[in-house]
C-alpha cells in the first residue's frame, strides 16, 4: 500500500458522510444508554438508531473501546442501506505513535477515520496525530438492512462477522476518542433481522 504524505491525512480528512447519529459529542450518551427505536429516519427500515458515542476522553479499556467501536462504524443511510453491529467485543492490545513505518503503517487506517468520524464542518473531529494510538483486535455481527419488507418483516438485513479483526482507537482534536475494526467481514447470511440491542 502506498504511503501517505501526513499532510494527505488532513486534507483527506474533510471528506463528508452521511451519519446521522454517531460520533458527535452533541450526541454523547453514557455507555449503558439504551437502544432508540423512535427516530424517524430509521423506522423504514424497521431499525433502531445508530448507537451515540458517549464522551470518553481518556485512552479506552476494553469495555470502553467496544462500545466506541459500534457508534464509531454504526449509522449512515448510504446507498439506501443502514449499518448497525451487535456483539461487538474488543481488546486493547497497547499503544504506539501515529504514522507510517514499516512495522505500523496507519494508510489504511486514515480514510476509516475520515468516513467513521466526520459529522460534519469541524475541524475538532479529525485525528490528533500528537496522540498516541491504541491496537486493537475485536469481534462483531455487522448488519446492512435495507427498507423493511411489510410482506416479509424482520428479514431486510444481510449479516456478516468480524472474527479477531484487527482495528485501532484514536484520540480527536477535541479530546474525545474513537475506534474502528478494519478487517474484512464474513460469513454472508441473506434475510435477516435487525439487531435490536446493542
Amino acid at each position: 500500500m502506498p504511503k501517505l504524505h501526513f499532510r494527505n491525512i488532513l486534507a483527506g480528512a474533510l471528506l463528508a458522510v452521511v451519519c446521522t447519529a454517531c460520533g458527535s459529542s452533541a450526541g454523547a450518551q453514557s455507555l449503558d444508554a439504551k437502544p432508540n427505536f423512535n427516530d424517524s429516519l430509521y423506522v423504514p427500515y424497521g431499525t433502531r438508531a445508530p448507537r451515540p458515542c458517549p464522551n470518553i476522553t481518556h485512552a479506552p479499556s476494553d469495555t470502553e473501546a467496544a462500545v466506541l467501536v459500534q457508534c464509531t462504524m454504526e449509522g449512515g443511510i448510504a446507498r439506501d442501506n443502514v449499518r448497525l453491529l451487535s456483539g461487538v467485543g474488543v481488546q486493547v492490545r497497547g499503544s504506539r505513535a501515529f504514522g507510517f513505518t514499516a512495522a505500523h503503517d496507519d494508510s489504511a487506517l486514515v480514510p476509516l477515520i475520515e468516513a467513521a468520524q466526520y459529522k460534519g464542518d469541524t475541524r475538532d473531529l479529525h485525528i490528533d496525530p500528537k496522540a498516541k494510538v491504541y491496537d486493537i483486535v475485536g469481534s462483531a455481527n455487522q448488519f446492512n438492512c435495507g427498507y423493511k419488507n411489510e410482506s416479509a418483516p424482520g428479514q431486510n438485513c444481510t449479516q456478516t462477522q468480524f472474527v479477531n479483526s484487527p482495528g485501532a482507537c484514536w484520540r480527536m482534536n477535541n479530546g474525545q476518542w474513537r475506534c474502528t475494526l478494519y478487517g474484512i467481514s464474513t460469513g454472508w447470511k441473506i434475510n435477516q433481522a435487525p439487531p435490536a440491542a446493542y
